[in-house]
């Protein structure tokens, strides 16, 4: 897997009325599931982090291996059922 693989992990927030407020609270988004990552258990350390995402070294069963994996907050803008 080192350096072919990667994964990208989409992750739905529904706590904003519209999407320009998820917009605006991005950064502190970030810094939260980074805050997140950084107090688990997850053999994983923080690679980096851009304005949209935060990349994360995972740590394989395989030893000195890595995988890479993408966190990408989303705005969730899609109505339960039952409210359209």
């Amino acid at each position: 897997m080192k350096n072919k693989t990667d994964l990208d992990v989409v992750v739905f927030i529904n706590d904003f009325d519209d999407m320009s407020d998820f917009i605006r609270e991005l950064p502190d988004v970030l810094k939260k599931v980074e805050q997140e990552v950084r107090k688990s258990y997850l053999p994983a350390e923080i690679e980096y982090s851009t304005k949209h995402a935060l990349r994360i070294k995972l740590k394989t069963a395989m030893a000195d291996d890595y995988l890479g994996v993408d966190v990408l907050p989303a705005f969730h803008n899609i109505k339960e059922m039952g409210e359209f």
